[in-house]
């Protein structure tokens, strides 16, 4: 991939788009210094949340509950992204024409987000939902900890929306998931600071 004084987010865009994964991005990443690195961070920061905004606008049409390929592309190219690179990202899975966003069940239980090249928001958000249910306060605690700066706020302000959201579509039961990381959150927050202060308890259950 070619080097340029300046960071275009759609040239990082178009790696995606073709398929050349997370992996070309830590690459493309390691080829700036200083200034033109930092224009690199936000390039990709912006490339990283508009999965999320796709999958807000989605989840508010479809939930969980499959929807049309051709429909999910429509979205995606109006956020300047790509069905491929949203379904890398972790936040959906596809085939046989249709497309649906991964419940907070069917994630990895082993998610670490310092091991991810792209974490976003939504899954950063579901990663702490699955973790409180299989693990409690502690789990996600330790998960929150892990995570990059910022993210932890940004998941608890989305857990908000995606709550409110689903008590106008009378999403009950979805409602309560993000609900519970709501009302779980000061605990939580207080003890991942606790645990970056102590290594030794940074380790995922």
């Amino acid at each position: 991939m070619a080097k340029s004084n300046r960071v275009r987010v759609e040239e990082i865009m178009d790696a995606l788009k073709d398929g050349l994964g997370p992996y070309v991005l830590a690459q493309y990443k390691a080829c700036y210094r200083g200034k033109h690195l930092q224009e690199m961070e936000v390039a990709l920061y912006e490339v990283n949340n508009r999965s999320p905004r796709f999958a807000v606008e989605w989840f508010a049409q479809h939930g969980f509950d499959e929807g049309d390929y051709g429909d999910a592309e429509t979205l995606v190219r109006a956020k300047n992204t790509a069905v491929k690179s949203v379904e890398m990202a972790g936040l959906v899975e596809s085939g046989g024409g249709w497309v649906r966003l991964r419940h907070w069940s069917d994630v990895d239980p082993g998610w670490d987000p310092r091991a991810d090249k792209r974490p976003t928001v939504w899954e950063g958000t579901h990663h702490l939902i699955e973790r409180l249910d299989s693990h409690g306060e502690m789990g996600a605690a330790r998960l929150l900890a892990r995570m990059p700066d910022g993210m932890g706020s940004e998941a608890r302000q989305l857990a908000y929306r995606l709550y409110h959201l689903c008590e106008r579509k009378k999403w009950t039961a979805h409602g309560r998931d993000y609900n519970r990381l709501i009302t779980s959150w000061r605990r939580i927050s207080d003890e991942a600071a606790r645990i970056r202060n102590d290594p030794s308890q940074m380790e995922l259950l």
